[in-house]
């Protein structure tokens, strides 16, 4: 008996040096190709004994087949691609965040690991977010910032497969990756039962009050600078829906006033309401050409991708593949888009509509599992576990108008998030307290 417990911590310990170990490969993984594809070798290796030893993942049956569903596309739609040179680097960069998810769910197993995945999870969010700003193509949007991002060190500038800089929609994306699960820990620091419940220390509760406030001021102020309209939306909304779920008082009004401008914007048209926007704006003395939406654009892209669907609708065009498979609806001067501009389109495109079929039942279910987790179990994992559900929704929000792709280097981020969810989902059941919107 006496050597269970270190045993099992030399096996955390050993799940956590492989994906270490195979995060530089898996992210960059065009620098060394015959590397990479041992790496890939050894990670399934390793997790797949790993599950056979151990038992099955804790998650729901549903969400493992939808999970293996989503990979045998991913390798079919590898296979198969015309452009597996865009195509293999998106396939690796998602292995990494499927094996991150399956690691977290195998290595939370208290509720102090909880916090820490979850803290990890943030600290890296914000890493990314900054490496982001420092690299960002702020010319575009501030000159000033932009003259002050080109005195930065080079390295600091050309970030490994930012193609010339961090388009400023991208880091939008990547604070809102996590910005929910920030204030979600954030709002937990201050519960007055939190550290005995999570076994987290003083002097650790006072480091996480004492940063967190003014990291998310400066997260925000980040993505206020980006002037993403489609992440402020993804901001706004999922901030609304949340406080409308908590709260009946909240969920009329935030109803109300989404029937209000969905009205108005059916009666008067969506340029005319969002020129109004920017009038108003540009008399506060506030650049306002971002805030008008002329969605002739993204309806010209989504027609384009559709119809490129259509070619491949099982399997797809490949992971990332779009952007080449397009070129002949293009004429010579027109650039071809990057994505689709929506995250459900390019997951179709990625990996054909049953690939979309099995990403829809893993979005759905996280979400299923980060609401019931936050309703029925103690307030310590509830809100962890709401937080970064909140992860989860916020970037499916923006991507109804834009896309964080699979395969990107930031969606790693999301199957963290997701990771961390289903750990608290099933220390949840372990650990209920009831309906807490009925206490």
């Amino acid at each position: 008996m006496s050597t269970a417990v270190p045993d099992t911590i030399k096996s955390d310990f050993a799940r956590l040096a492989v994906i270490g170990l195979a995060a530089g490969p898996l992210t960059f993984p065009l620098q060394v190709p015959w590397l990479t594809g041992l790496v890939v070798a050894c990670v399934t290796a390793f997790l797949t004994v790993d599950l056979f030893a151990r038992g099955r993942l804790s998650w729901p049956i549903s969400f493992t087949a939808s999970i293996f569903v989503l990979s045998v596309m991913v390798m079919i739609g590898t296979v198969t691609t015309p452009a597996p040179h865009l195509t293999a680097p998106k396939a690796y960069s998602l292995f990494l965040g499927l094996a991150v998810m399956v690691t977290v769910d195998r290595v939370v197993r208290t509720r102090r690991r909880l916090w820490i995945a979850a803290a990890v999870c943030v600290a890296v969010g914000i890493a990314a977010a900054t490496a982001g700003s420092l690299s960002a193509t702020w010319q575009w949007k501030f000159s000033g910032l932009g003259e002050l991002a080109q005195s930065m060190p080079r390295g600091l500038q050309d970030l490994p497969g930012a193609d010339g800089g961090v388009n400023t929609n991208a880091l939008g994306a990547a604070v809102l990756l996590v910005l929910p699960g920030f204030t979600a820990l954030l709002v937990g620091a201050f519960k007055s039962r939190i550290a005995s419940d999570a076994g987290v220390g003083r002097t650790e509760l006072l480091i996480l009050r004492l940063l967190a406030g003014p990291l998310a001021v400066a997260m925000l102020f980040v993505l206020l600078l980006s002037q993403s309209r489609s992440a402020w939306f993804a901001l706004l909304g999922s901030a609304g829906i949340f406080v409308g779920l908590v709260s009946r008082w909240m969920a009329a009004l935030v109803g109300g006033v989404a029937a209000v401008v969905l009205a108005g914007t059916m009666v008067f048209g969506l340029d005319y309401v969002t020129s109004s926007v920017e009038l108003s704006v540009r008399r506060l003395g506030i650049a306002g050409e971002h805030f008008r939406i002329q969605p002739e654009e993204r309806l010209k892209i989504w027609k384009l991708a559709l119809s490129e669907l259509q070619s491949s609708p099982i399997q797809g065009v490949g992971l990332g593949a779009f952007r080449q498979t397009v070129r002949h609806q293009l004429s010579a001067e027109e650039p071809a888009p990057v994505h689709a501009h929506n995250v459900f389109i390019q997951t179709a495109l990625d990996v054909g509509l049953v690939g979309l079929a099995a990403y829809c039942t893993v979005i759905a279910i996280g979400l299923t599992a980060a609401w019931s987790t936050f309703v029925h179990a103690e307030p310590t994992i509830g809100w962890i576990a709401i937080g970064m559900g909140g992860n989860i929704l916020a970037i499916h929000i923006f991507g109804l108008v834009d896309a964080v792709a699979l395969g990107a280097k930031l969606g790693g981020l999301l199957w963290a998030s997701l990771g961390v969810v289903m750990a608290a989902r099933h220390l949840g059941i372990q650990t209920p307290t009831g309906d807490r919107l009925c206490q």
